[in-house]
C-alpha cells in the first residue's frame, strides 16, 4: 500500500512526499498537488483536469473542521 504525504507532514512512514505544485502520474493520469493548509497543517487537494479531490478540506456548502491536527481557520480561508 502506498502512503503519500505532504512535505509538511511529520509522519515518517511514507513512500512518497509531495509539495505544492508537484505532480503524481499514475498509469496516464496526472494529479497536481495543491498545498491547502487549514483543515490540518499538512492538507493537500489534488487537481485532475477540471476535477478536484479535496478530502476533508472542502464540502458542499462548507469546509472541514479546523479544531484538530494543527488546523487553522485563517489558513483554510486563504
Amino acid at each position: 500500500m502506498c502512503h503519500d504525504f505532504g512535505e509538511q507532514s511529520g509522519d515518517d512512514v511514507v513512500s512518497m512526499r509531495v509539495g505544492d505544485g508537484d505532480t503524481i502520474d499514475i498509469e496516464g493520469v496526472t494529479l497536481i498537488c495543491l498545498y491547502t493548509p487549514g483543515h490540518t497543517d499538512d492538507s493537500y487537494c489534488f487537481l485532475w483536469g477540471d476535477k478536484m479531490f479535496a478530502g476533508g478540506t472542502l464540502f458542499i456548502f462548507g469546509t472541514g473542521r479546523t479544531d484538530f491536527q494543527n488546523g487553522d481557520a485563517g489558513d483554510q480561508y486563504n
